[in-house]
C-alpha cells in the first residue's frame, strides 16, 4: 500500500559534484574527531603509545622504540611515529589535543574512504554521504577517532586500499590504482600488524569474490600480484630489521601476543552481537537495514546490499572466533554497518521523493523521527542534571539555550517527517549528532567524569618529587599511566629490592595501593619515614576505597 500525498519537492541531496558532500562530511569530521578532544583524559592504550612517542624522542630512536625503557615491539611503530613527530614539531609537546591530530586525520580519511568506495561502487553520491554521515557520527567510530590509538590508523589505511582496488578493478585502472592499494595495506601493517588483514580485507575479499564472482577480477591477477609484493616489501622492512638485532624481544612479544588472544580479556561467543547499539542515533535505520527481506523488497540492484551484508556477517563471525573480545574491535565491523544504513536511508529517501513509500518505510521514518526526538529530550535533561549534582554554575541563559535548541529539534524533526521531507530530517539528523558531540565534549568532565575524587599525577610540583628520586611501584602491574603523568622512567620492583634499596640509605617515592608503611615496615630493621605526596583515584566512574598513593620512603636504621 503506498501513500496518495503528495511530496515534498526536495533536491537537497542530488548533488552534481563532490564538493558539497565533501564540505558536508568535513565539517561532521570536525565536530566528531577535532573539537577539545583534550578534555578526554587519557587511557590505559593512548599512555602506551604516548609514553613510547616520548622516548622515541628522547632516546633518538626510532626504530627499536621502548616504553618506560624496556624494548615495545608489541605494536608496529608507524602511529607512534605520527605521534612523535607531532611532538617534535610543536616543541615537544605533552599537550593530548595536539597529540591527538594523527588520529583524527586518519577518522577523517577513514570517512573520506568510505564515501569514495560508495560511490565507486555506485555512482550514487547521494548513497556515499548517507553511508559516511552514518559512520562519521557512528559512537564507537567517534570514541576510537578521538584517541591516540593504534586502530583507527590499520583500519583508515585498508580501507583505502580496498577502495583503490574497487576502483582498479571497476573502472579498469592500471598498475597506479593498484600500486596505492599495496602501498596502503603495508601502511596498515606497519599501524596494527595483520589486524585489518583479518578483521576487514579477509572478509571483504570472500564476500567480494562471492557475489561479485571472480570474473570480475580475473583479469587483474598480474597487479593484485603487484599490489601484495608492494604490501609485502613495506610491511616487511621494520620486522627485517628488528629481527635482525633484537630477535629474542621480537620471539617474545609474538609469544605474549599470542597467548593474549587466546587467554586475555575473554568473553562469549556472542559478545558482539552488540554491534548496531553503536550506531547511536541512527540506531532504528541501521537495525531495518539488517533485515534482509525488508531491505531486498524495496531494492531494484540487489548484488550491493547483499555484498555488504556479507561482509558485515563474516566480520562478526570472525571476530568472535578470536577468545579475546573487546569492544574497540567492532571498529571495522562499523563500516560496512553505515554502508547498510545508507543503503536502506536512500532507498526509503528515493521512494519518499516519489510519492510511493509504503506502510513499512513510513514506520521506520516515523520510529527513526522518534528516537531523534528522545535523544533531544534524554541529553539535555542528563547535560544539566550532571551540572547541577556537580554544583556548576550555570546561568539560566545557557539553560534556556540548550533546551532551545532541543527543543527545535524536535519540532523540526517533526515538521520534516509531516513534510515527506526526508533530506532535511537526514540533515537535521546529522547536526543533532554534531551538537551532542560539541555539547559532550564541552562537559567532558562534568559527565564523562562521574567520579568526584578522581585525580591524576600530573600536577605534582617538582619540589615534591626531586629529579634524583627513583619511583618505583610496588604492585606487580605496568603502571604506565604514571609514567607518562610523571614524566619520568617508572621501575617496577618486588618488595624485597625496594628494602634493598632503602638500605643503601636511598630516598624512593614509591606508588603503591594504599600505604606502603605497613608491608615495609615488617620487613625492614630499622625506622621507616614514610611522606605522603599524594592519594590518587584513577577510576572516571565511581571512587575506589583504596587510593593510589605517591609516597616518599626511606629508612633510618
Amino acid at each position: 500500500m503506498t501513500s496518495t500525498t503528495r511530496p515534498v519537492s526536495n533536491q537537497l541531496c542530488e548533488f552534481k559534484s563532490h564538493r558539497l558532500p565533501i564540505l558536508i562530511l568535513l565539517f561532521l569530521c570536525f565536530w566528531s574527531f577535532f573539537y577539545n578532544t583534550g578534555a578526554i583524559e587519557m587511557d590505559l592504550m593512548e599512555a602506551r603509545n604516548l609514553v613510547t612517542a616520548r622516548e622515541i624522542i628522547s632516546n633518538d630512536n626510532w626504530l627499536v622504540p621502548t616504553m618506560n625503557g624496556d624494548v615495545r615491539l608489541a605494536k608496529p611503530p608507524l602511529p607512534t611515529w605520527f605521534a612523535a613527530l607531532v611532538s617534535l614539531t610543536a616543541g615537544g609537546t605533552d599537550d593530548l589535543s595536539l597529540l591527538r591530530i594523527p588520529n583524527a586525520i586518519a577518522a577523517t580519511l577513514l570517512i573520506l574512504f568510505t564515501y569514495g568506495l560508495c560511490w565507486t561502487m555506485s555512482r550514487d553520491r547521494r548513497w556515499a554521504l548517507i553511508a559516511a554521515v552514518l559512520l562519521a557520527t557512528n559512537v564507537l567510530m567517534i570514541r576510537m577517532g578521538q584517541r591516540a590509538t593504534w586502530d583507527i590508523f590499520c583500519h583508515s589505511f585498508m580501507l583505502g586500499a580496498l577502495w583503490a582496488f574497487v576502483d582498479g578493478v571497476r573502472n579498469n585502472r592500471g598498475w597506479s590504482s593498484f600500486a596505492v592499494c599495496g602501498t596502503l595495506m603495508g601502511l596498515s601493517f606497519m599501524s596494527k600488524g595483520p589486524v585489518s588483514f583479518y578483521a576487514l580485507l579477509l572478509p571483504f575479499a570472500i564476500s567480494y569474490l562471492w557475489i561479485f564472482k571472480p570474473a570480475e577480477v580475473s583479469s587483474k591477477w598480474p597487479l593484485i600480484v603487484l599490489a601484495f609484493a608492494l604490501c609485502i616489501v613495506i610491511s616487511s622492512l621494520w620486522p627485517l630489521y628488528i629481527w635482525e638485532f633484537h630477535p629474542e624481544a621480537l620471539l617474545s612479544t609474538m609469544d605474549a601476543e599470542t597467548d593474549a588472544w587466546a587467554n586475555r580479556h575473554l568473553k562469549p561467543f556472542w559478545y558482539y552481537l552488540k554491534f548496531p547499539a553503536y550506531a547511536g542515533i541512527w540506531l532504528v535505520i541501521t537495525l531495518a537495514a539488517l533485515v534482509k527481506p525488508f531491505v531486498e523488497k524495496r531494492l531494484k540492484a540487489l548484488h550491493n546490499y547483499r555484498f555488504l551484508l556479507l561482509w558485515l556477517v563474516l566480520q562478526v563471525l570472525l571476530l568472535s572466533l578470536v577468545p579475546e573480545k573487546k569492544g574497540r574491535y567492532l571498529l571495522p565491523v562499523m563500516i560496512p554497518l553505515a554502508m547498510l544504513g545508507g543503503v536502506l536511508f536512500r532507498e526509503i529517501m528515493e521512494r519518499f521523493d516519489k510519492g510511493m513509500q509504503a506502510k513499512g518505510d513510513q514506520w521506520i521514518i516515523a520510529l527513526h523521527t522518534g528516537l531523534v526526538s528522545i535523544t533531544a529530550i534524554i541529553f539535555p535533561l542528563v547535560l544539566l542534571y550532571h551540572l547541577d549534582q556537580r554544583d556548576m554554575a550555570v546561568s539560566v541563559f545557557f539553560k534556556l539555550a540548550i533546551s532551545a535548541v532541543y527543543l527545535f529539534i524536535i519540532v523540526a524533526a517533526w515538521f520534516l517527517f509531516a513534510r515527506k521531507n526526508l533530506p532535511g530530517l537526514f540533515l537535521l539528523t546529522a547536526l543533532q549528532a554534531a551538537s551532542i558531540s560539541m555539547f559532550f565534549m564541552d562537559s567532558y568532565r562534568v559527565v564523562g567524569i562521574s567520579n568526584p575524587e578522581y585525580k591524576r599525577m600530573t600536577q605534582i610540583e617538582s619540589s615534591m618529587l626531586p629529579p634524583e628520586v627513583r619511583v618505583v611501584l610496588m604492585e606487580n602491574r605496568s603502571g604506565i599511566e604514571y609514567v607518562w603523568d610523571l614524566n619520568r622512567p617508572l621501575y617496577v620492583l618486588p618488595v624485597e629490592q625496594i628494602i634493598e634499596l632503602l638500605e643503601s640509605d636511598a630516598t624512593i617515592a614509591v606508588i603503591s595501593a594504599g600505604s606502603p608503611a605497613d608491608e615495609l615496615a615488617r620487613k625492614v630493621d630499622g625506622i621507616l619515614t614514610v611522606t605522603t605526596i599524594g592519594r590518587f583515584d584513577y577510576n572516571e566512574d565511581r571512587a575506589k576505597k583504596t587510593k593510589i598513593h605517591l609516597s616518599l620512603v626511606s629508612l633510618q636504621k
